[in-house]
Formats: C-alpha cells, sequence, structure tokens
C-alpha cells in the first residue's frame, strides 16, 4: 500500500501496468508503459540520462491527456466550438513532435465529431462542413474520414442526407483516381457505391481503374479478391 502512496498516487498514475525507473540519488528518473523502458533504463545506467528533458516531456503528457479528456466531455455535450479552439491553442502550442500529432488529432476529432453529429440531426449545414473537412485533404485521409463519419453511420442503419452522400462520393471519387492502388480507399468506395444504389459505377469503375490490378490487392490484404465485387453487382463475377 506504501509503494503505490508513494509512487502511483504521488505520480497521479491511476493505469497499470505502469513501471517506476529510480536513479542511484534516489530521484524517480522515468515513468511510464514497461513495454517502453528499454531506452530510458539503458540510459539511465550508462549515465547520459536526461531528466530534465523527460520530465518536460512528460509534463507535456499529461497536460496533452487532461485537454483529451477535457474535450471528449465538450464534444459529447454538442460544444464543438469551444472544443475546436482548445484543441487547436494545443495544437499550436505542442514542443514534442508527440505532442503535436497528438494536438492535431485532436483537432481533426472534434471537426469529425462536428460533422457526425450534423449528419444525425439531419442538418442542412453538414454537406457543407463535410466539404470544408475534405477539402485539401490526402486520399489516405479522405478515405479515413468519410469511412468513419459517412459509411459507418449508414452500415449503422441511420439515413443520410442525399447532399451529404454527394460530397462523400466526389471526394472519395477523386481520392481513387489519385491512389487507385489503395485498397482501403477502394474499399470504402465500394460501400458507399453500394449504399447510393450505383452497381454501374461499380462496373465502369473496374474499366477504368485497372481493376484487375486491384483485385490482385484485395487478394493479398483480405484474401479473397473478389469478395466485395461480388456483393456489389449481386452476385455476378465481374
Amino acid at each position: 500500500r506504501s509503494n503505490h502512496d508513494n509512487y502511483m498516487k504521488a505520480a497521479g498514475r491511476t493505469g497499470i501496468p505502469c513501471t517506476f525507473i529510480v536513479g542511484k540519488d534516489g530521484y524517480i528518473e522515468w515513468i511510464g508503459h514497461p513495454m517502453s523502458v528499454d531506452k530510458a533504463l539503458t540510459s539511465v545506467l550508462k549515465g547520459d540520462w536526461n531528466r530534465e528533458a523527460f520530465v518536460a516531456e512528460y509534463e507535456e503528457g499529461e497536460k496533452i491527456a487532461r485537454i483529451s479528456t477535457e474535450l471528449m466531455d465538450l464534444t459529447y455535450k454538442g460544444r464543438f466550438e469551444e472544443a475546436f479552439a482548445i484543441a487547436a491553442k494545443a495544437r499550436d502550442e505542442a514542443i514534442s513532435e508527440t505532442a503535436k500529432q497528438r494536438a492535431e488529432a485532436f483537432v481533426r476529432n472534434v471537426l469529425e465529431s462536428e460533422v457526425r453529429n450534423l449528419i444525425y440531426k439531419s442538418s442542412g449545414s453538414a454537406a457543407a462542413k463535410l466539404e470544408s473537412l475534405l477539402s485539401g485533404q490526402s486520399p489516405t485521409d479522405v478515405n479515413n474520414i468519410v469511412w468513419r463519419n459517412v459509411v459507418l453511420v449508414l452500415e449503422s442503419g441511420r439515413k443520410v442526407q442525399s447532399d451529404v452522400l454527394l460530397v462523400a462520393d466526389r471526394f472519395t471519387q477523386k481520392a481513387v483516381e489519385s491512389a487507385p492502388e489503395d485498397s482501403h480507399l477502394l474499399d470504402t468506395y465500394v460501400h458507399l457505391l453500394n449504399h447510393l444504389g450505383r452497381q454501374d459505377r461499380a462496373v465502369e469503375m473496374q474499366q477504368l481503374a485497372e481493376w484487375s490490378k486491384l483485385v490482385g490487392v484485395w487478394k493479398a490484404t483480405r484474401g479473397d479478391g473478389t469478395y466485395r465485387i461480388k456483393r456489389i453487382t449481386k452476385g455476378n463475377e465481374v
């Protein structure tokens, strides 16, 4: 019990497993998951460990974790404008590369949460918000955004406004044209076409986007290169 109070409680740690490295002078040198301990432990034993740098990085990580919890609460309550301001500030103030990446993800997650909320409410502004979110994104990011915020909503049985579907269709089609070798992107587009009732477009894609090459990619990643094609063409081989 004393170890818990002296280490876990004192450091504000609640999750396990958690490892502490205590230096020769009795000061804690490192705190983290045991799977990540090797590099720090080696450096401490060699005597070239930078305690001050770790403290700064650790404190920034704790700050980012607190912001993450705050943002989850705000987006759950629908306070997206406030959440976006906090996420953007965290991104601008981040120092370490890890913190910058997490803060950038915060910004994107807040924007995506707002889009989903508008779609759920069948808001007239949902399509414009989605278009703004998709503009300038890489094919990979287009895939992730459309999959999470449109396809999964459709797969859950919810209705999605036609103008939202048209925006998703337009951006996903452009992404496929830019990255026809991306099997995950293709999978997203096939799902979307299926919900749009556009089986003819699937056949057209086969002809225009070197379908045989893409099927080969699917076989490597899914184990079945014809599964989605059979589904979208109602069982017919293409």
